[in-house]
């Protein structure tokens, strides 16, 4: 809704070299802005709510990282309307073919899974305003 772009157009290392003591100031100077910043330890699990911008840095040379995407039921209408328009913003696939036919298989995989939730979007995008 608020039309903000979720890619991230340098690199990880570029962006925090370049932009991070900006940001700094930008928060220190704006008191409406927050900036939460931590470290996760080994078997340290952290939860990023949907639509927030992060970034993540690994301190140490052998370190994994995991990351989930989660769609919640109440977020599958924003979900699919972000794959569907947005395409050029997924990450985390490993080509242009499985960028642009994300939302299809989204909804496939919805389609076998859980039709409920394909229906009751599909029935509130065709309600009247």
């Amino acid at each position: 809704k608020d039309g903000a772009e979720v890619t991230q157009p340098v690199s990880l290392l570029e962006w925090f070299s370049n932009f991070y003591e900006e940001l700094q100031r930008h928060v220190e100077a704006n008191p409406a802005w927050e900036l939460k910043e931590g470290t996760c330890g080994a078997g340290d699990l952290m939860f990023i709510p949907s639509g927030w911008w992060h970034c993540v840095l690994n301190l140490d040379d052998d370190t994994i990282a995991v990351t989930q995407n989660y769609a919640s039921e109440t977020h599958v209408s924003s979900v699919r309307r972000f794959l569907s328009e947005r395409r050029d913003q997924v990450s985390g696939v490993s080509s242009a073919r499985d960028r642009e036919t994300l939302a299809e298989r989204f909804d496939e995989a919805l389609s076998r899974h859980r039709p409920d939730l394909l229906m009751a979007h599909d029935t509130l995008r065709k309600a009247p305003a």
